[in-house]
């Protein structure tokens, strides 16, 4: 019978155990911020559908002055943590939460020339449920970069 030291053990993996830890409390950070998004976005879908919440104006409409174009769609899908099938949302859905003052007939031709574009996928129903392709995720991240590296080249 081989006696088996358990502390020489984990001490000799402590360093792996302490990353694993870090990268649990990071997950759980990340896994709270979507579920606060995603009850956010729930929560506007209720008001949209009658709820007897009151509704308070959280801000100025985002598209009163200007239309919205396909790289706002993707950040506000990027925003709201759109980017698995998990937390895939409808196109009412975004338009609530935004406060967009477009129809929701624009926001999914919108989204729908996105699809077509391969910049966000879908789950077939209805209604049809969108969230960000990996080349959607991508192109917003390297935009994002490009904006904040653009004053210091």
């Amino acid at each position: 019978m081989s006696d088996i030291n358990y502390r020489k053990i984990l001490n000799s993996h402590r360093e792996e155990i302490e990353k694993l830890k870090a990268d649990l409390i990071v997950t759980e950070t990340n896994l709270s911020n979507l579920t606060g998004k995603y009850q956010f976005l729930l929560e506007k879908m209720l008001e949209l559908n009658g709820s007897s919440k009151p509704k308070i104006p959280i801000s100025k409409p985002l598209a009163s002055t200007f239309a919205v174009s396909d790289f706002q769609l993707l950040m506000l899908l990027f925003d709201a943590q759109a980017i698995s099938t998990n937390y895939a949302v409808t196109a009412i859905q975004i338009k609530a939460a935004y406060n967009i003052q477009k129809s929701e007939r624009t926001i999914r031709n919108k989204l729908a020339e996105l699809e077509h574009l391969n910049y966000i996928s879908s789950i077939p129903g209805r209604p049809k449920r969108y969230f960000l392709s990996k080349q959607g995720t991508d192109y917003v991240e390297k935009q994002k970069r490009e904006s904040l590296s653009f004053g210091y080249e």
